[in-house]
C-alpha cells in the first residue's frame, strides 16, 4: 500500500512546475499593472520645486528678503511662511510699509498694508520680505517656506533659512 502512494512520482514535478508558472504570471501581471497605471510613482511627483536665496540685514529687529531664485511658479494660496515661535511682520515692497500684523505664520496671498503681500503667482526673480517684531528678532528665527497641496492632504518644505543666532 505504501508503494502505491509513492509510485506516481512523475506528477509531483508537474504540479510544482504549474504552481511556479502561475506564481510568476501573477507577479509579472502585478508589476506590469503598477508600471502601466503609475501606482509606483512617488506621491511627491506634483510637489513644486523652488530654490530661494536669502538677504538678511540686522536693521532693527532684522529684515529678511526671500528671493524666488529658480524653479516652479508658486500659487501664493498654497504657500505659508512660518517661523515657529519667532514673530514677524510681513513686509510689502519696502520695510517702511511693514504691516502692523505680528504673526508666526502667514500665507503668501495675505493682505499687507492694504495690498497683497505677493501679487499673483510667485515666480523666479520675485521676492518678498519679513521684518522682525519689536520683541522678537529674526536673527533667532528659522524661517520655512511651506507648500501645501490644494486639498490640504500633503505639504513640503520648499526652503529654509536660519538666522545667525538660531
Amino acid at each position: 500500500m505504501g508503494s502505491q502512494l509513492l509510485g506516481d512520482d512523475a506528477a509531483v514535478p508537474m504540479v510544482v512546475g504549474a504552481t511556479l508558472t502561475v506564481g510568476i504570471a501573477v507577479v509579472l501581471a502585478a508589476s506590469s499593472g503598477v508600471l502601466i497605471l503609475g501606482l509606483g510613482d512617488g506621491t511627491d511627483s506634483d510637489v513644486p520645486t523652488a530654490n530661494f536665496t536669502y538677504e538678511y540685514s540686522q536693521v532693527g529687529d532684522g529684515e529678511l528678503w526671500i528671493n524666488h531664485h529658480s524653479g516652479d511658479s508658486l500659487d501664493p494660496r498654497n504657500v505659508v511662511v512660518e517661523t515657529g515661535t519667532q514673530q514677524f511682520h510681513p513686509a510689502p515692497g519696502n520695510t517702511s510699509g511693514a504691516s502692523g500684523q505680528t504673526v508666526t505664520a502667514y500665507r503668501l496671498n495675505g493682505s499687507v498694508a492694504g495690498g497683497d503681500w505677493v501679487a499673483g503667482d510667485l515666480e523666479a526673480g520675485q521676492k518678498f520680505g519679513l521684518v522682525g517684531a519689536s520683541h522678537d528678532s529674526l536673527e533667532l528665527a528659522t524661517v520655512r517656506i511651506v507648500w501645501t497641496d490644494p486639498t490640504g492632504d500633503r505639504s513640503a518644505t520648499l526652503g529654509e533659512w536660519q538666522g545667525p543666532d538660531a
